[in-house]
């Protein structure tokens, strides 16, 4: 009697298939049912299994079924958060592009990291590098040194003490004690400039979001070419940049009070 040939897995790179298999997860618990679903082999599921428990995607209960872990619960949680704040402060970053016209961005702040979650386009020819998801810095960008001012400061003490600076521009500052005296200034004034720090040529004016607690979030800045983001000009737009954060600020207030 001839054994049947066993079916060749799926041609995928390792990440799809480590995909495949916590996509799997939410509706299929045992691996012969997620192999089936999935097209893998036995061996293959469980190899990818292990490694996806033992960095928290995945968990394992009891009975030995898997379900997705806190990591996908906490990304889900965050997707979450950054949609509703998006939604919550889009016409005013809107109003502000069209104030000021130049490009926009709002980065989410958590867990000591610092993303874009939007971008709104100014009307110029050119645009932004920057694209939602990028992570940037607390040390060379106007959204991270509003944030680092904005907390307290024993916190901004010790961000900044275990920080690793690197160099992005020739303008980018490497003294811990030059970014704590902007810090303290930013602190004063309520708003910060990155010149040319993080990016040649570009200059942005930032400022911190807060919720209702009083908890930063994250922050909103504007940029444009150094031609066009002249010192004249921060000063012009830096308060039409802190009247939108304010105002966002309390719109993130009234939609915690509704919750």
């Amino acid at each position: 009697m001839t054994a049947e040939p066993v079916p060749a897995e799926p041609q995928l790179s390792a990440l799809m298939k480590g995909l495949k298999v916590l996509e799997a997860v939410p509706a299929h618990h045992r691996i012969s049912d997620i192999a089936s679903e999935t097209g893998l082999s036995v061996s293959t599921v469980h190899r990818i299994l292990s490694d996806l428990v033992e960095y928290g995607w995945v968990e394992q209960d009891q009975e030995r079924a898997y379900r997705p872990g806190r990591r996908v619960q906490g990304l889900v949680s965050k997707l979450s958060n950054d949609e509703q704040l998006v939604r919550t402060a889009l016409p005013d970053l809107q109003a502000l592009r069209d104030r000021v016209g130049f490009t926009v961005h709002m980065a989410r702040f958590a867990h000591n990291e610092l993303s874009y979650v939007a971008k709104i386009d100014g009307p110029a020819a050119y645009q932004m590098r920057s694209r939602v998801g990028d992570t940037i810095p607390l040390w060379s960008s106007a959204i991270g040194k509003a944030i680092l001012a904005a907390l307290d400061e024993q916190t901004s003490r010790d961000l900044l003490k275990a920080a690793q600076l690197k160099r992005r521009t020739r303008s980018t500052i490497m003294s811990k004690t030059l970014l704590w005296n902007q810090v303290e200034l930013i602190r004063r004034r309520g708003w910060a400039v990155d010149d040319e720090e993080n990016e040649l040529h570009i200059r942005c004016v930032g400022v911190a979001l807060q919720d209702a607690s009083g908890r930063v979030i994250g922050g909103l800045s504007t940029s444009a070419l150094d031609h066009e983001m002249t010192p004249a000009t921060i000063e012009r737009i830096a308060p039409l940049v802190m009247e939108t954060g304010a105002r966002i600020n309390k719109l993130l207030g009234r939609d915690s009070q509704r919750k």
